[in-house]
């Protein structure tokens, strides 16, 4: 199959003109012109381009706001893809149960024909998230907006009655410089309480979209191809710009200098985009948009969308050095912001999504994004639930993969200090051989691990331990000493310089078996701290076989300096990480500890609330020396 198919909003597209490093923004702005969705940071923090992605899965049809602006074309395919400009108030008389596909024709928005998928009706007025957004004043440059709503629509078809809790984890990777959140949160819970998920058009479209979908899924292997344009007078074919002879393992745009590249763009303003398509949902030929600006080398920019495991094992083999692009969170980057050539690309994110639960083993497909993953750690490793909700934003969590977070062997990746400390091991697939790995023994070294040409990670395998989902500490007399066997204490840390949706300064994971007052076990790993995700051997030791107090936790605060030479960069001082990881002992004493009070909480997001109520109720600071904010003041 050589034709990209896909869902856009109202209508199919068909596409044989694509490249590796396309993107789905450029698309919609450059292409459709479809401008509601906006380029803000180009790699994955802002979230002005957030548009929702419908996909299949076991469970059905599921959409997700994700980047635009690092979602490459060509992870596109068999999904629905859906921008601001498809939001609409409800359908004024929609018939029960339309979304099976029947009903009747056209509904007319504007000047435009637009399909109402088998649903009869009108559309009317606003969309109740858009219409909250109006009330509640919840935008003043607007720049931000579409994406804010993008996001919080996809919160309101999923949870519809998202606390404010929910409301500011849906919103981690929106960006708003001017609003503030306030009025943003206010907006989103009015839009819960308005309801309307019955008569939204992608409740009533459902069942035209999921055929669709499933129609195209099955047409085996698309291969795409397109001339590598923007490529700089002398450049060859698929040569990186970058000038490492490495980085097309990444990402990048067809590598092309920026003269090339703003022809190319103005060659697609200058050609008419044409009219809506008028036939229903999966009527007629499927929408190629306008004609692409000729390629400079034909065929020589290659995207390869194997159509399951077996099909990508085969076709790695025939391209070991293809670039494997999961979600595409790392490898955006390379396109966006370096330029890098990623030709040949292998587009893995919609395979290995299996998921396994035993008594004693997690095991996870490496194509599992973090949020498919989300409800599995709260459930088996509730105690690194909120690390994990810190891993990007919303959308960078419905676009990352476990697997490639490991593969991409960052030494700061999130998900590799945690599972290293769990015990976690990888299953390595060539061809139709696999072998299994302790994931601490897959990085050689920096940029460097044990992979070789044509071999990809398949599976994770985490081992799991009940007793760490025990409620009492180790130090306490219902603790260590009344459990039958060992107890399990785990904790996960993040260092950045905010809270949310940023990269990690130092990042570790913690645990410990203790059994009898007497640590038996403890694997202790750090990201952030050496040239790979790291075991800080030398703490362990000091940790293990000693007693469960506060003194052996300063031993291994002081052994923890002998384990790591950090460096210093953008995001912290080699001082500061080695200050933080011997703090994060300290810190994991106070919240494990038999000195653990839950009256003074560690945690600052627990913290604070029972802070400001005592404040409220005392009419004081919240904290020592603070000033109270005027709403806390007496009389206020």
């Amino acid at each position: 199959m050589t034709q990209l198919q896909f869902l856009l909003n109202d209508r199919p597209v068909g596409l044989s003109d694509v490249g590796a490093s396309d993107t789905l923004l450029d698309h919609l702005r450059l292409v459709r012109r479809l401008t509601g969705t906006k380029e803000g940071c180009a790699e994955g923090d802002c979230g002005a381009c957030t548009v929702l992605s419908g996909r299949l899965t076991p469970d059905g049809l599921v959409y997700e706001p994700v980047n635009a602006c690092i979602r490459l074309l060509a992870a596109c395919h068999a999904t629905h893809i859906v921008t601001i400009e498809h939001l609409r108030g409800p359908q004024d008389g929609a018939q029960d149960g339309a979304g099976d596909g029947s009903g009747g024709g056209p509904a007319e928005t504007g000047d435009a024909q637009m399909p109402a998928l088998g649903v009869g009706g009108r559309a009317v007025g606003l969309h109740p998230v858009q219409q909250a957004m109006v009330d509640h004043h919840a935008s003043q440059c607007g720049f931000c907006t579409p994406g804010i709503v993008m996001a919080l629509y996809g919160l309101w078809m999923a949870d519809p009655d998202a606390d404010a809790r929910a409301i500011e984890v849906a919103l981690q990777g929106n960006i708003c410089r001017c609003t503030g959140y306030e009025p943003i949160i206010r907006a989103a819970l009015a839009a819960g309480a308005a309801g309307g998920q019955a008569q939204d058009a992608l409740t009533l479209e459902r069942g035209s979209v999921t055929r669709a979908l499933a129609a195209m899924r099955h047409g085996g292997r698309v291969t795409l191809s397109r001339g590598a344009v923007g490529a700089g007078p002398g450049a060859a074919p698929g040569a990186s710009q970058s000038g490492d002879p490495g980085a097309g393992r990444g990402m990048g745009r067809n590598g092309g200098d920026d003269a090339g590249r703003n022809a190319d763009r103005n060659a697609d303003r200058n050609t008419d985009p044409g009219t809506l398509r008028a036939d229903p949902l999966g009527a007629g030929t499927p929408d190629a948009g306008p004609p692409h600006a000729g390629p400079l080398h034909a065929g020589t920019d290659r995207a390869i969308i194997p159509c399951d495991t077996d099909d990508l094992a085969q076709a790695l083999l025939a391209e070991p050095q293809a670039t494997l692009v999961a979600g595409a969170t790392d490898v955006g980057l390379w396109v966006t912001k370096f330029m890098r050539d990623i030709s040949p690309a292998i587009f893995i994110g919609h395979l290995m999504k299996e998921i396994a639960v035993t008594d004693d083993m997690l095991e996870l497909g490496a194509g599992v994004t973090y949020s498919e993953a989300a409800p599995l750690i709260a459930r088996h490793i509730p105690e690194a639930h909120d690390y994990w909700l810190r891993i990007g934003g919303w959308q960078v969590r419905n676009m990352g993969t476990i697997g490639a977070n490991i593969a991409n062997g960052s030494p700061i990746g999130d998900t590799p200090p945690l599972l290293i400390a769990l015990g976690a091991r990888i299953v390595l697939r060539r061809g139709d051989v696999r072998r299994t790995l302790a994931l601490e023994d897959f990085f050689l070294d920096y940029g460097r691990q044990d992979r070789a040409p044509g071999e990809f990670v398949e599976r994770i395998l985490v081992p799991l331990r009940p007793t760490a989902r025990s409620g009492a500490r180790a130090g306490t007399d219902s603790g260590a000493d009344a459990a039958p066997g060992p107890r399990t204490l785990i904790a996960a840390y993040k260092i950045t310089k905010r809270r949310d949706s940023d990269i990690t300064a130092v990042a570790a994971g913690f645990c410990l078996q203790v059994h009898g007052g007497i640590i038996t076990e403890a694997r202790l790993a750090f990201g952030g701290m050496a040239a790979t995700p790291k075991r800080a051997a030398g703490a362990e030791a000091a940790l293990r076989g000693q007693p469960f107090t506060q003194a052996s936790f300063e031993a291994a605060a002081r052994a923890v300096d002998g384990d790591f030479q950090p460096l210093s960069d953008m995001r912290a001082s080699a001082a500061y990480r080695a200050t933080v990881a011997r703090n994060l002992f300290r810190r994991f004493w106070l919240e494990q500890g038999a000195g653990a009070d839950p009256d003074r909480p560690v945690r600052l997001n627990h913290a604070v609330p029972q802070a400001l109520r005592q404040a409220v109720a005392a009419e004081a600071p919240p904290f020592p020396g603070a000033e109270a904010p005027p709403s806390l003041k007496a009389g206020e």
